[in-house]
């Protein structure tokens, strides 16, 4: 992309970022559906795999509890693209308490996912 061109878009997404707000809830909105998915998917996967590999029980992970873990995937997900869309929108000082949870939102995808892998082990 030229230079030039992205920079003049960047602009008017400073210009307008209600509309950058929206773009954020949108795409947010599709990955927290592809997040939804993937922990569904994953975790069945697995589910198949230790039955099969490991103790031979068939519900390892019940369906309940995976259809929770995607639930809770996608609400993350989009609480994620929330924050960031008011990120977008607020101005100065007024939505820097959204940083805090946006700094520890990584933090705790990564341990649920070792609190996951060790449940799973």
């Amino acid at each position: 992309m030229d230079p030039v061109v992205a920079s003049a878009s960047v602009q008017w997404l400073e210009g307008h970022p209600e509309l950058a707000a929206v773009v954020l809830i949108l795409v947010g909105a599709g990955l927290a559906r592809v997040a939804r998915y993937l922990t569904l998917r994953g975790l069945a996967v697995a589910n198949r795999g230790m039955a099969r590999f490991g103790s031979g029980r068939a519900d390892l992970v019940s369906e309940r509890v995976i259809r929770l873990l995607g639930t809770g995937a996608f609400w993350l997900v989009l609480a994620f693209a929330g924050l960031l869309a008011l990120r977008t929108l607020g101005t100065g000082r007024v939505f820097t308490w959204i940083d805090v949870p946006l700094a520890y939102l990584p933090r705790l995808f990564v341990g649920l996912l070792i609190i996951g892998i060790g449940h799973l082990l």
